[in-house]
């Protein structure tokens, strides 16, 4: 944290104690009251103005936190609340998550990502979940500790979770158990809304496994509350194992405490792991449909002072929450801009007469107001004249009624390039019933009219060409098995293997514009994969669809053979590291690379585009990479999020004509 303070300002620092970790709080007083408090890791700059008559404290986006006079002000670095030291998830923009404790753990999320939100009140990132509520789980975070024995340890010795949610669902509420946090298997640790058994309602309840014989022994630390829709909670359970209680606190206060003499039972082998949005198990189960705002684990069995403190972090947000004037806000960072053109934020509740501020981090007389237009999915504003490249705050403008609506980075360009064509990766299948490589997942593509729709080929060993994208499939290695041995397995979504030959027919009937770009897989040998480039070229070519097809790989032997035998096809190279000319001399026409190649070789984009080669960029499913990409003037982008990049696509193609 940047740090200037006028001598008339004490400071002062209280030492943490001597187990726990705690955060640094700033504290601001006049007159010996408390007039604004936060945490110091929120404030990235405190600085004396109007002569230093004013002191002031900005947040690390620029934006300003508090301003007072600095007569008679006290500031105080004082004790706040306890630091997470097991699990502290943030969430990101592009739909990951991060755990920034100390122990750092791995965070995965299911295959397509999980929605995530700008939350104007939290200042943070949150994690939207569109489970069933209490059953199927279509989207959640999964953290593994099964082989992790420093955090097993440090569970099995007390703990506290701590999480802030928010339900979703038309009451009444179903009866079910839904969790938003937890490790349950036969065992484990959680948070949760259970379902109805005896005196137990559909109440948020805290529920370790904790025994005295080893064996399998819940302790439901019931809560008495039923999470209302659309309203937010902090829920933390703590697992005191020297008091022997575990016990819930529900908004800083404390709910109930039960008994739970004894170890920690862990859940079965297979279900270590924290579920965020779902539980745990061998897959995910028992759904959460709603927000998470925060999950946290704690070494230790907090004290009812210390979970007040984590209550009044999350009180501050709460209490200082702005207007809400509009909901399901999306927008992209990084989006090419320049005076004239039209700049869109998605959302809804945005009405006639809105204006929108946009004001640059740390410069604050760089602010420009300006007038919404209303659009199908949200609103439009016209870049002003004098707006740079940089970083800026947004706010909603509604008469005296204002709403923050996140941070983003603007870049302005002399011409807005147009928007990079869409390939979807593997097919359409994240947002449907399709799995990868499916018959479904390339009908969706063609329903969508994308431009392409790429797809995996694998050969037999007796010359069938077959559709996946692994090497094996349910344990069976495709290139080194029969047509007969692989001919019947299933995907996850019931559908049979495909052969290319089954989605060369469906594209020859399909009036789509979409194309098939065509991955052959890298196969064991130079020799193998230029044999098997030959037959699927000539597959192609039986079906007549040559003006349909693409063709990619990380062999480099089998793209060669893509030129050679289908002159005419574009035929792109996806291992990089090879520069335009190199790739050019042999015929390829297209380099198809991952990001980081063209974060380090820039000026490859124009080498391309001069030999009248293709730019396309895989896979990429973050909006600001997605802006990125196309700034560099790339022309093509392989994507999970191909309904996320079309919309991107056409904001390009829109401020490209509005910009003229």
């Amino acid at each position: 944290m940047k740090t200037f303070v006028a001598a008339a300002i004490t400071l002062m620092s209280l030492p943490a104690a001597a187990q726990t970790q705690y955060y640094d709080n700033i504290v601001l007083r006049q007159n010996g009251n408390i007039v604004y408090q936060n945490k110091a890791t929120n404030i990235d700059s405190i600085a004396m103005e109007n002569n230093k008559t004013q002191i002031a404290l900005y947040d690390r986006d620029g934006g300003l936190l508090f301003s007072t006079s600095a007569a008679d002000t006290r500031m105080d670095v004082e004790q706040g609340a306890p630091i997470a030291d097991m699990l502290d998830l943030v969430f990101n923009e592009d739909g990951t998550a991060t755990d920034i404790s100390a122990l750092g753990l791995p965070v995965t999320n299911n295959a397509g990502g999980v929605s995530t939100y700008y939350n104007p009140t939290f200042k943070r990132y949150v994690a939207r979940f569109n489970n069933t509520w209490a059953g199927t789980t279509s989207t959640y975070f999964r953290i593994n500790y099964g082989s992790n024995k420093s955090f097993i340890d440090l569970l099995k010795d007390g703990h506290t979770l701590e999480a802030v949610v928010m339900a979703n669902y038309t009451p009444p509420i179903a009866n079910g158990e839904a969790k938003f946090f937890s490790s349950h298997e036969a065992g484990g640790t959680g948070l949760m809304v259970c379902k109805t058994s005896g005196s137990r309602g559909n109440e948020l309840t805290f529920l370790p496994n904790v025994s005295t014989t080893g064996k399998s022994s819940w302790k439901w630390a019931t809560s008495g509350i039923v999470p209302q829709p659309k309203q937010y909670y902090h829920v933390v359970g703590v697992w005191d194992k020297d008091e022997k209680k575990a016990k819930i606190y529900v908004d800083g206060v404390l709910k109930n405490a039960v008994d739970a003499e004894g170890e920690l039972v862990l859940p079965k082998a297979n279900s270590q792991w924290f579920g965020v949005g779902c539980d745990a198990g061998p897959s995910a189960q028992l759904g959460w449909n709603g927000d998470v705002v925060l999950a946290r684990v704690y070494d230790a069995a907090l004290t009812e002072d210390e979970v007040s403190k984590l209550w009044e972090d999350v009180k501050r947000y709460e209490d200082n929450a702005s207007t809400t004037l509009v909901d399901n806000v999306q927008y992209c960072d990084g989006l090419a801009v320049k005076p004239g053109c039209y700049y869109q934020i998605m959302g809804t509740g945005f009405k006639e007469g809105d204006q929108l501020r946009l004001q640059q981090k740390y410069n604050a007389t760089n602010t420009f107001t300006l007038p919404c237009v209303l659009t199908p999915m949200g609103v439009a504003v016209q870049m002003p004249e004098g707006i740079a490249t940089g970083s800026y705050r947004l706010t909603v403008v509604r008469g005296t009624d204002t709403q923050l609506l996140g941070l983003t980075s603007l870049v302005v360009m002399d011409k807005i390039p147009a928007g990079a064509q869409v390939i979807a990766h593997r097919g359409v299948w994240n947002n449907s019933d399709a799995s990868q490589n499916s018959v479904a997942s390339l009908n969706a593509a063609l329903a969508m009219k994308v431009y392409g729709s790429e797809t995996d080929v694998w050969s037999t060993t007796d010359g069938h060409l077959m559709i996946n994208h692994d090497a094996t499939i349910n344990g069976i290695n495709i290139e080194n098995s029969t047509y007969d041995q692989v001919k019947d397995q299933k995907l996850k979504n019931g559908e049979t293997i495909s052969q290319l030959q089954d989605f060369l027919n469906i594209l020859k009937t399909s009036t789509s514009p979409t194309k098939l770009v065509l991955e052959q897989k890298e196969h064991s040998s130079d020799a193998r994969n230029e044999a098997v480039a030959q037959a699927i070229v000539a597959a192609v070519n039986a079906a007549g669809v040559q003006d349909k097809v693409e063709y990619i790989s990380f062999s480099l032997a089998a793209c060669k053979t893509f030129a050679k035998y289908a002159p005419g096809v574009r035929v792109a190279y996806l291992k990089g590291g090879m520069a335009p000319a190199d790739l050019h001399k042999d015929g390829i026409t297209g380099l198809d690379y991952h990001i980081a190649e063209f974060r380090a070789h820039p000026e490859w984009v124009k080498q391309a585009h001069d030999l009248g080669m293709s730019t396309n960029v895989w896979t990429v499913d973050a909006p600001k990479d997605m802006a990125y990409i196309t700034n560099l003037g790339i022309q093509f982008v392989t994507t999970n999020k191909s309904a996320e990049a079309t919309i991107i696509k056409a904001y390009y193609d829109e401020a490209a004509k509005s910009s003229k």
